[in-house]
């Protein structure tokens, strides 16, 4: 039986280009059956692209929110708010917005490159999905729930 990368690496290279395929090729980090570890994928979902841009413009919606409730939660209840233990450090030490002008930034330039790397691995889709809504419960709601509070009772 032939090696499906070696197959299309052939026809890729041999074949006259009215012969071509005109089906994109996906690299999978997971291989299918019977398959070599990187050998191309042509099962990538036809709703994958579609779902992909939407969850991407989340992810960057909860960081944006997420700075912004940040910043204002830390300047009503001071910088021992923060929960994450490593901003918190930088904060003290930086000052709370260029630290999260630069956490946000590169929050954002992750999700750019996950978007960017997520045609060739098919769980990448999967994984951004999970940390959108870990990321909406353990980040955006906490800070909700804590600036709706005082000001509820404040009121």
């Amino acid at each position: 039986m032939a090696d499906p990368a070696r197959k299309l690496s052939e026809e890729l290279l041999f074949s006259a280009p009215s012969t071509r395929t005109e089906e994109p090729v996906h690299l999978s980090l997971v291989p299918e059956e019977g398959s070599h570890f990187c050998a191309p994928s042509h099962s990538t979902p036809a709703h994958s692209a579609r779902f992909l841009l939407p969850l991407a413009t989340l992810l960057i919606a909860l960081q944006l929110l997420d700075g912004v409730l940040t910043a204002y939660g830390v300047s009503v209840f001071g910088i021992e708010s923060e929960g994450n233990p490593l901003l918190r450090r930088l904060m003290e030490n930086f000052g709370s917005l260029p630290v999260l002008i630069a956490a946000k930034g590169l929050g954002i330039a992750i999700v750019c490159a996950l978007v960017f790397y997520a045609a060739e691995v098919r769980w990448i889709e999967k994984a951004m999905a999970g940390v959108a809504g870990l990321y909406l419960i353990a980040a955006v709601l906490p800070w909700t729930v804590l600036l709706s509070t005082c000001y509820l009772f404040t009121a």
